[in-house]
């Protein structure tokens, strides 16, 4: 992958010939760094004024997509003018109108028997705890001691082979999702974020998980995409380091969009 910043002319050049942007954002390991826990997860000043001078160019569109839930991720950020996805896009708000692309009803009470079963098998497993997001369920185990990892994934892995079918397992940053087995992800919701709200704009895509692949593999070869942390096999053709090189990146882009 291309440093970003390195390679800053190049991207400039094509923000230039387009004149617009739609710019995509996952949150936690991007915007925010990644907590220990999801609420210790904190937006800087800075960022946030970053993005209000985004959200005020005429010239731009951001979208925040991120794995949390649609109200947690809006009320993390609280900057009016975004669009907001959240549960991996399962969860869409196009201008104050939200919407889900994927019916949860039917999948419900799978997804709450699961999260009981969770609980109480991992009750022993001191640090980790469960979250019901709606749309999926979350075993966290980031505070989980080293020493018990490898006996945590041992345990999670037998638990999930009596899985429903009609359930997946999704595995990112120290967490694994229980989620609807849906054929829809990031990819689809950036596509369809986009093409709704700025069909003619350069997308820029940042994430720096797993779940970001879906969201740079639609948009290669047509827009801008960025992986966020060390170097590892992506569809991303550009990195930033870190989410402090992100707050970076975004100041030239809005220095850019200004001119």
């Amino acid at each position: 992958m291309k440093t970003v910043f390195e390679h800053w002319p190049e991207i400039a050049l094509r923000i230039r010939e387009q004149q617009r942007v739609f710019l995509a954002l996952d949150f936690d390991g991007v915007l925010a760094p990644i907590a220990t826990q999801p609420d210790l997860a904190i937006l800087s000043a800075e960022n946030r004024a970053t993005l209000e001078g985004l959200v005020k160019s005429h010239r731009t569109r951001v979208a925040i997509i991120s794995g949390r839930s649609l109200s947690d991720v809006r009320n993390h950020v609280e900057v009016p003018g975004i669009i907001f996805a959240g549960n991996h896009g399962a969860e869409i708000d196009l201008d104050n109108s939200p919407e889900s692309p994927v019916g949860i009803e039917v999948f419900r009470s799978q997804l709450v028997n699961a999260r009981a079963q969770l609980a109480e098998s991992f009750a022993g497993f001191k640090g980790a705890f469960v979250e019901d997001k709606g749309f999926g369920v979350v075993l966290h185990y980031r505070e989980v001691r080293p020493e018990q990892v490898s006996a945590l994934h041992k345990q999670f892995s037998e638990w999930a082979a009596q899985l429903s079918a009609d359930l997946q397992i999704l595995h990112a940053k120290k967490v694994y999702e229980v989620r609807p087995k849906i054929a829809w992800n990031k990819g689809n919701a950036v596509w369809h974020i986009w093409q709704s709200v700025a069909p003619h704009a350069l997308p820029i895509c940042l994430g720096d998980d797993l779940t970001d692949e879906d969201g740079f593999r639609v948009l290669q070869g047509k827009g801008v995409n960025i992986y966020v942390g060390e170097e590892r096999q992506s569809y991303a053709e550009y990195i930033l380091q870190s989410p402090a090189e992100v707050s970076v990146f975004l100041l030239r882009l809005l220095a850019e969009m200004q001119n």
